[in-house]
């Protein structure tokens, strides 16, 4: 894996991670929601009291921690010898990913009306994350055919 499609996966990671954690602090309630809350159309506390921010019981930002630290982990284990296995597994869950963070945004948009500017930036690293990998998918699929 080139150090570029790394580096891609590695920032979309962190952001998702930094972002995923803030927000399992403003679920637990020990951070203030006034930071992000910038009028009505970007109001943290709106989205994040919203019966949208938790499935199955648990905080959506809890399954962005395990998924972030999931990818991060990954491409740190794949960036030398690549596994197929965990490649595919990689690849299978930012698209899982992808689908439910515009799944979300759709939500904030049409339904809530209303914007979290962590919860987009989370968004943001999937789909950085998603680029490094497909990129280093698709010059892995190269060199294969290749040879």
């Amino acid at each position: 894996m080139k150090y570029s499609h790394l580096t891609l996966i590695i920032l979309g990671s962190l952001l998702g991670l930094i972002a995923s954690i803030y927000l399992s602090f403003i679920a637990a309630g020990t951070v203030d929601t006034a930071f992000c809350s910038i009028g009505e159309t970007f109001d943290c506390g709106a989205v994040n009291s919203s019966k949208y921010a938790r499935l199955f019981g648990f905080p959506n930002s809890w399954l962005g921690i395990l998924a972030y630290t999931f990818l991060l982990i990954s491409a740190l284990i794949n960036h030398k010898n690549v596994r197929i296995w965990l490649m595919n597994l990689s690849i299978f869950g930012v698209v899982i990913m992808l689908l439910f963070g515009l799944y979300l945004t759709y939500i904030e948009a049409f339904v809530l009306y209303a914007w979290c500017i962590f919860c987009v930036m989370s968004l943001c690293g999937s789909i950085l994350a998603a680029v490094g990998l497909f990129s280093a998918n698709r010059e892995f699929q190269v060199t294969i055919d290749g040879q």
